[in-house]
């Protein structure tokens, strides 16, 4: 009685949601090329980090006050009094840096192998605008500890977009929020930072994928699979992605998480690298980082 009444339910909710179409068209019976080689395990890298982000980064606002008065002391707060909460801010700073390394290596591969020509040039586009916006994502995140790099960092780009021609002063004004770096910067930077940019992300993570697999996935030796069909419609040189390039993506998702884990645990900071010596100091506007 209770299996069918779990049958009923699942059947009633296919009815109205498209879930089997959704997992047959972009997964089980969505076809790529067989010859994927290393280089195409990061864009399910890429996407796999996005996830970590997002999910650490809401449980870091649960304990973050953006505001100028307490925000160094909520992440110190966050690293030394909430349980785990140093794994997560680890998680969410190592993450960041991790992104931007999957990210080149996937944008490297979509280079050398002309993902960038017809049919795929919107593709390409949605992922030079990914790019752009996780360029702003990060920019706006590196302010909100509020330390001494994170201030003068912020203070140095920003005075950057002054220089930009008749628009450039005004420009400089709306992105501060102020005539300096304040406490109306950070509530404005916590709101790109948490709630804009994320979105603008998802919906543009999206439209690449969608793009992508109405095309098609290019591979290294440029055959469009799409042009040699069986009579059941599936490409003659194209396999399903699942189970097959699934299988592949687990085991680069392990040995990612291996590395992940190893410089999470063992070298957060990466000497200074990932998380600068002086923006573990509160943020002074009268005093310049050494």
């Amino acid at each position: 009685m209770k299996k069918n009444y779990l049958a009923s339910c699942g059947n009633w909710f296919l009815d109205r949601f498209p879930l089997t179409k959704l997992w047959n068209d972009h997964m089980a019976q969505y076809y790529a090329p067989k010859n994927f080689n290393f280089w195409y395990f990061f864009g399910s890298l890429a996407l796999l980090v996005l996830v970590n982000q997002l999910v650490t980064g809401i449980l870091l606002t649960m304990n973050y006050k953006p505001d100028a008065g307490l925000a160094f002391d909520s992440v110190e707060y966050i690293m030394r009094e909430v349980p785990w909460g140093w794994l997560v801010r680890y998680m969410h700073s190592t993450g960041a840096s991790a992104f931007f390394l999957v990210v080149y290596l996937h944008m490297f591969r979509g280079l050398i192998y002309g993902s960038f020509k017809q049919p795929r040039e919107l593709v390409w586009i949605f992922g030079m605008l990914l790019f752009v916006a996780l360029m702003a994502e990060a920019f706006m995140g590196y302010l909100l500890p509020w330390g001494q790099m994170s201030y003068w960092g912020a203070q140095v780009i920003i005075s950057l977009f002054s220089a930009i021609p008749v628009i450039g002063d005004d420009l400089s004004l709306w992105v501060r929020g102020d005539y300096v770096i304040s406490d109306a910067t950070l509530n404005r930077f916590f709101a790109f930072h948490v709630i804009s940019i994320p979105l603008i992300l998802i919906m543009l993570v999206f439209l690449h994928i969608v793009a992508l697999h109405e095309v098609g996935s290019n591979n290294p030796d440029g055959i469009e699979i799409k042009a040699s069909k069986d009579p059941w419609g599936h490409p003659v040189d194209g396999i399903p992605f699942h189970p097959y390039y699934t299988v592949k993506d687990i085991v680069g998702v392990a040995v990612f998480i291996f590395f992940f884990a190893t410089v999470l645990f063992y070298m957060p900071e990466m000497g200074g690298y990932f998380l600068e010596h002086a923006n573990f100091i509160p943020a002074d506007p009268l005093a310049t980082p050494e």
